[in-house]
């Protein structure tokens, strides 16, 4: 009867064992599929998403920056009008263009304002060769602004806008009816025109990096009034 009881505690025994032992490797099994699994779909999420963040603009940022430079110039000159023409010789010697020349007169003051455009790699040359011309400099102010990401914004609009008209005028082939076709007709021309503006825009813009901006007083103090003379009420006064 021992026998027999210790018989079956034995086979009890050893079929927990065994039991136990099938569990323990049922479980990295699971665990290394499941994984297997969780790295494939990860792997396929960031495939998804690679093109999403693969965006060109920093890279465009960083390599083509576009940069507007201005200049404004106040300077006093001994003689105005010799002045005036030694900036001509400098504008011709930079190669520089002169887009505005104005002068003005007051009984104290003569002044000639120039808007010069020249190359920007040119820009400080320029400047430093003008505060030669200066008895004193009162204001001199150069300043830049980075118009990088409105020129970018401009360029793919008009990628955009393009393939747009693309389309369009691929519909208008196909188009029967004439409602339909004057539709898509109408369509066509709002965005003709929206690209003409963008066209516009974008010149300006090009206009602006290639070319700096110089606006340039120079002026001359007159120590006698440039009037001589009384003036004709205080003439009829004395009449």
């Amino acid at each position: 009867m021992r026998l027999i009881i210790c018989f079956f505690i034995t086979g009890f025994l050893s079929y927990c064992s065994h039991a136990g032992d099938q569990s323990a490797n049922a479980i990295p099994e699971s665990t290394e599929s499941f994984a297997d699994r969780s790295f494939e779909s990860e792997d396929q999420f960031a495939s998804n998403e690679q093109p999403a963040t693969s965006d060109p603009v920093p890279e465009q940022l960083e390599t083509e920056r576009k940069i507007i430079r201005t200049a404004d110039i106040h300077m006093e000159v001994k003689d105005v009008k010799k002045a005036s023409q030694d900036m001509r010789q400098l504008i011709a010697e930079y190669e520089a263009q002169v887009t505005s020349e104005s002068e003005q007169r007051w009984d104290y003051r003569v002044e000639n304002q120039f808007v010069i455009r020249i190359k920007p790699e040119k820009l400080d040359d320029f400047i430093a060769s003008t505060e030669k011309l200066a008895l004193r400099m009162t204001n001199k102010s150069v300043y830049a602004r980075d118009v990088t990401r409105e020129y970018i914004d401009l360029e793919t609009r008009l990628s955009s806008k393009r393939e747009i008209v693309e389309r369009y005028r691929a519909i208008l082939k196909t188009a029967k009816s004439i409602p339909d076709i004057l539709e898509i007709e109408e369509k066509l021309r709002v965005v003709i025109e929206e690209i003409e503006s963008t066209e516009g825009q974008l010149r300006y813009l090009k206009n602006q990096v290639q070319l700096s901006t110089v606006n340039l007083t120079m002026y001359e103090s007159i120590h006698q009034p440039l009037s001589k003379g009384r003036g004709f009420h205080r003439r009829m006064r004395s009449a």
